[in-house]
């Protein structure tokens, strides 16, 4: 159900606060998922919650700029890869440590050279 992109959004808002990591997973990759359940799961205590959160394309810019700030770095990895991060957050993720997350914001066609 947590996967199926016809679930109505309001079941997976319920889903979102499932204790089943892998349902919340499901939840965060859905494209139907609503930005308040996104909300919740970008604040998950699993990386890879998180890390599908980053790259669905119904996360808002200000949840993509708060996970550029994540301490993993494939989350801001995906932050970097997403086509709705701000160019603000991906001049932050272009000084990123760890050079797959650079190159990726780099990539972004976001991003203001």
């Amino acid at each position: 159900m947590a996967k199926n992109v016809n679930t109505p959004a309001s079941v997976l808002e319920k889903l979102a606060g499932d204790e089943d990591n892998y349902v919340r997973q499901s939840v965060a990759n859905n494209s139907n998922t609503p930005a308040s359940a996104l909300e919740i799961l970008a604040g998950d205590k699993e990386e890879d919650v998180r890390y599908r959160v980053a790259w669905n394309t119904n996360t808002t810019a200000s949840l993509l700029e708060k996970l550029a700030g994540d301490e993993d770095y494939s989350v801001r990895r995906k932050v970097a890869e997403n086509p709705n991060t701000p160019a603000l957050a991906l001049e932050k993720l272009a000084k990123d440590a760890d050079g797959t997350v650079s190159t990726a914001a780099a990539d972004n066609p976001n991003f203001k050279r």
